[in-house]
């Protein structure tokens, strides 16, 4: 099966362009700004970065996260539509496993997956926010299946994929042998894609379309899609339905977050748009979705 993000990664790879949105900083509001400065520090070696409001962290290099104040209780996961997860992305599977090291070092519950077009280990903050160190590998794909029965993906040998599979901690923690456990991270560690729960995936995917992403897939009957960006890797932003067609968003005081983007044209749409301390959904088409027919 071929999407149209993967047609679009085709010709940009084709005529060397590049993608056509990238993330900037994500803001954060936290119940505890010095715990969660802490967190960071410690669990991924982020290091303080220059901030004209709340508290930045990063790399040397680049700002990935800005804290604010405000939060009164913990993240609701699973209970509200806006953030699902964030994706920090690094540049090679040594950072991936360094830091894979790291989070077991610092006793963090982490859950590593094999996706195929990309390895992820999953963990939260201390506000139960979803996050997820990503290391992007396309060239372990080959296509997808027809998600009639089952999700199913394939390598480029044909050899079937499920979609997420536990990935092997002993060969994973393997590559990080040599590393420094201790060192910061990675400069080319950057903002990678943000998953949404939305109650409405039609008007989440026209929403997103219309700031230049192109979807990947569709799939209602199990409540998902993605769009991509023009990178071979297609999965830029995931939406998901699973807390139904009737999910509300997060109430005022519980820790919220914005993405802000920096690509012109369409990033700085996208920074107008979504550079908020709330959810980065549209107002009017998520407030009142139209439910499915009843059968």
């Amino acid at each position: 099966m071929q999407t149209a993000a993967r047609r679009l990664a085709r010709l940009a790879k084709l005529q060397g362009r590049p993608e056509r949105v990238s993330y900037g900083p994500v803001e954060l509001e936290v119940t505890d700004v010095e715990r969660a400065v802490s967190f960071w520090t410690s669990a991924l070696g982020m290091v303080p970065r220059p901030a004209a409001d709340g508290v930045a962290l990063g790399t040397r290099s680049e700002t990935l996260l800005i804290l604010h104040g405000g939060a009164t209780h913990p993240a609701q996961q699973r209970r509200h539509t806006g953030l699902f997860h964030i994706a920090i992305g690094v540049p090679d599977q040594v950072e991936f496993s360094r830091l894979f090291a790291r989070l077991i070092g610092n006793r963090i519950d982490v859950s590593p997956d094999d996706h195929l077009m990309s390895k992820a280990l999953y963990f939260h903050d201390p506000d139960g926010m979803g996050f997820v160190i990503a290391y992007e590998t396309p060239e372990r794909f080959g296509r997808f299946g027809d998600f009639v029965h089952r999700v199913e993906l394939f390598d480029p040998e044909g050899r079937p994929h499920p979609g997420r599979a536990p990935l092997n901690m002993i060969e994973e923690l393997d590559h990080a042998r040599n590393a420094d456990l201790d060192a910061g991270l990675a400069d080319a560690a950057r903002i990678a894609y943000i998953n949404l729960s939305v109650p409405d995936l039609a008007a989440a995917i026209a929403f997103y379309e219309r700031l230049g992403f192109v979807r990947n897939l569709t799939l209602p009957h199990i409540g998902f899609a993605d769009l991509g960006a023009g990178s071979t890797f297609t999965h830029r932003i995931g939406l998901n339905t699973w807390l139904g067609y009737d999910s509300a968003p997060p109430p005022r005081a519980a820790p919220v977050s914005g993405a802000s983007a920096c690509t012109s044209p369409i990033g700085r749409y996208l920074r107008r748009r979504a550079g908020w301390r709330t959810p980065p959904l549209p107002p009017a088409d998520f407030a009142s979705p139209t439910p499915p027919a009843s059968s």
